[in-house]
């Protein structure tokens, strides 16, 4: 008989988890952590804990007929058979391909555009005796002779590094521990620089190593000391230089890498200095925030000390990025909040915008490798608009569709794509069929609303094949971009960080009360999802006013937020100071962050939504320790004791952060998030 009390419901069963006191001081505030023994993963009786949780989970979603229909609707906007388009380097043209029935597909390459492509990776051969198989980034030589890749086999994020002669078959590993997944080709084409990290996943050092020479010879270049740092790798655009970034949120610091190995600072490290650098037709390239110039300005120099500036900083602009290529340059921006691509020739500074369908959308660059081509890809895609993979020519300026493959039983003009303006500026993305939704007759409708709102990430519209088989049934797709992202830029950003944190919760609840004061859906018509630090935010905005909403789906969610800020031993704690402060150290974070987060804060007497919570247990950003002790206090509420409301956890003991890397696999993972919605909302079986 297993220790643990069960509560039948219909399917599943609640677990009541066994306490056992940790008392926690701190700043002159004492809290209990009954649960802080599940944080041991070692133990036996965790491990059986949460093979318990899983079984209850599995049994809920067992024999289900929609589960499978919704699978093949997911197959249905997939590519099962795929090919991407043979992109030359210098020599050799690149593609990948993958069959329907695989995961992972394979990597080829071919001389002559009519010719046979050779495979030079079959990651779907190499995946066979693995549960987890994570592909990290895989780099060409300079004169194409050999490739090195990387591979996580947990989804820890810790990888193994290999080469190989392009040509050959034959795979070397190259270094008997665990990398980042950060390493270039140094320019003699026989060795390259990698990023190493510590025992916290910090990547901290970089280092030289020639391919196929013992580990024991490797050089150190440098090594990052300040624990709040992490370290990369950038090769500039013309190849000629190899950089060492040290970021820190808002704070980077570059070197550059000297033929003798030493290196070269080129601005000293000083407080809120975001830059990056670049080198293109004998000039350096500075994108900065120097000198308050907070939505950044872009400089040129021949001798990295003697700045000009080719872009003035303005209010009004905010410059995401910069890529050089061919004899102009693309610059990724927002103007009031709507993404927009700026090209600005290299010479004559001539500026022109590049014009997609909708007002907002996400793009980015794809398989661009030669920057002396006169030809540059871009990949594009809205809410209802799969990918569309748009060339640009810059001889005479056209953008035209190279490739815009149609999806099975999919029509993007059966949808209607806009957003809603609320007057403390914040905007809210929508989407829905226009057969099956009509915002002006004044009917609620079922609704989907996702939240994440931090690191400045902003969440543009774009295609999601999950998602869309809640639009086909009804619901309306909502995106609020709110504070704590970049969507109008950095202080937009700044406006949902530190102390300032709860203005993301409020933002996401004032969208949700918006929707339902208008009468676009209810509160028992309405589903909220979040991931990690969205994860924080849908639990914090379930705690704050648990009565908006009636399905909140929780992926890999940082609920116990303060007890792993105070804790600098876990993976990314110290590193994490510069979003969150730091709580052991001010009493004024430690409070702040006390006053929300979500385990700290969880009611036993409110009525919360029906919660579904995922994880894995190899995710080193967010430990499932957290969610299995927000679980367990969760569990103790009234209206989950009582089966009044429906409470599932998921840990998959072959991920991590970033779930299942099986493309089938994902599938089967979302189907069950998409049934949960359904079957709570619109009681769908």
């Amino acid at each position: 008989m297993k220790p643990y009390l069960y509560l039948l419901y219909r399917s599943r069963m609640i677990i009541n988890i066994p306490k056992k006191k940790h008392v926690m001081n701190k700043h002159g505030h004492t809290r209990n952590d009954p649960y802080y023994w599940l944080h041991n993963k070692k133990s036996k009786k965790v491990m059986n804990l949460i093979d318990d949780c899983n079984q209850e989970t599995d049994l809920y979603f067992k024999d289900i007929d929609l589960h499978d229909t919704l699978v093949q609707e997911f197959k249905d906007r997939t590519f099962e058979d795929d090919k991407t388009i043979p992109t030359k380097y210098k020599q050799y043209y690149y593609h990948s391909e993958i069959k329907k029935g695989e995961n992972y597909g394979k990597l080829f390459f071919k001389k002559l555009k009519d010719e046979k492509p050779k495979c030079y990776l079959n990651h779907e051969l190499l995946a066979k005796k693995h549960k987890h198989y994570s592909v990290g980034s895989t780099i060409v030589s300079y004169n194409e002779s050999k490739i090195i890749y990387s591979v996580d086999y947990t989804g820890d994020l810790k990888y193994t590094l290999y080469s190989k002669d392009l040509r050959s078959s034959n795979l070397n590993q190259e270094l008997s521990f665990q990398i980042s997944d950060d390493y270039v080709f140094y320019k003699d084409n026989q060795s390259i620089f990698y990023v190493k990290h510590d025992k916290k996943i910090r990547p901290y050092q970089v280092w030289y190593h020639k391919l196929g020479d013992s580990e024991k010879n490797d050089k150190l270049i440098y090594e990052e000391k300040d624990p709040e740092y992490s370290l990369g790798l950038s090769v500039s655009t013309d190849e000629k230089y190899i950089f060492i970034v040290s970021s820190a949120y808002e704070n980077d610091c570059w070197f550059l890498i000297n033929d003798d190995f030493n290196l070269t600072e080129i601005m000293q490290k000083t407080s809120k200095h975001e830059y990056s650098i670049d080198h293109y037709e004998n000039k350096f390239y500075l994108l900065s925030n120097k000198d308050q110039k907070i939505n950044f300005a872009i400089y040129t120099s021949t001798d990295l000390k003697n700045w000009k500036v080719f872009m003035k900083h303005t209010k009004h602009r905010y410059i995401e990025d910069i890529e050089l290529w061919y004899d102009s340059m693309f610059i990724s921006c927002r103007e009031k909040g709507f993404p927009k691509l700026l090209l600005i020739n290299l010479e004559t500074q001539q500026k022109r915008y590049l014009q997609f369908p909708r007002e907002f959308y996400s793009f980015g660059y794809t398989m661009n490798m030669n920057p002396n081509y006169h030809k540059f890809r871009i990949v594009y895609s809205s809410f209802s608009q799969q990918k569309i993979i748009y060339e640009y020519n810059l001889k005479t300026h056209k953008l035209s569709i190279l490739e815009e493959k149609k999806l099975k039983n999919h029509n993007p003009k059966n949808y209607h794509e806009g957003y809603f303006q609320l007057p403390n500026q914040l905007i809210i993305n929508y989407y829905y069929h226009k057969d099956l939704v009509d915002l002006e007759k004044g009917k609620p409708h079922p609704c989907y609303m996702y939240g994440y709102g931090s690191y400045g990430v902003i969440d543009d519209p774009t295609f999601d094949k999950y998602g869309m088989s809640l639009v086909n049934r009804g619901y309306l797709y909502c995106t609020p971009q709110l504070r704590g992202s970049k969507f109008y830029g950095p202080q937009w950003y700044k406006d949902g960080k530190y102390l300032q944190k709860k203005n993301t919760f409020h933002d996401f609840q004032t969208a949700a009360k918006y929707l339902i004061e208008n009468q676009y859906t209810t509160n028992q018509l309405l589903a909220i999802e979040g991931g990690s630090a969205g994860g924080l935010l849908m639990a914090a905005c379930m705690n704050m006013n648990p009565s908006l909403y009636n399905v909140s789906v929780l992926r890999v969610p940082f609920v116990d937020c303060l007890t792993t800020m105070l804790n600098t031993d876990l993976p990314l704690t110290e590193g994490e100071f510069r979003e969150w402060g730091n709580p052991g150290k001010y009493k004024t974070y430690y409070d702040y962050i006390l006053s929300y987060s979500p385990y700290d804060n969880i009611s036993l007497k409110k009525e919360y939504p029906h919660v579904y919570i995922e994880t894995g247990l190899n995710d080193s950003q967010v430990g499932y320790f957290e969610i299995m002790k927000y679980y367990a206090k969760l569990s103790e509420n009234t209206y989950f004791q009582n089966n009044q409301k429906q409470l599932l956890v998921e840990i998959r003991k072959d991920s991590g952060h970033s779930g299942t890397s099986k493309r089938y696999g994902k599938m089967h993972e979302e189907a069950r998030v998409i049934y949960f919605i359904l079957k709570q909302i619109c009681n769908v079986e």
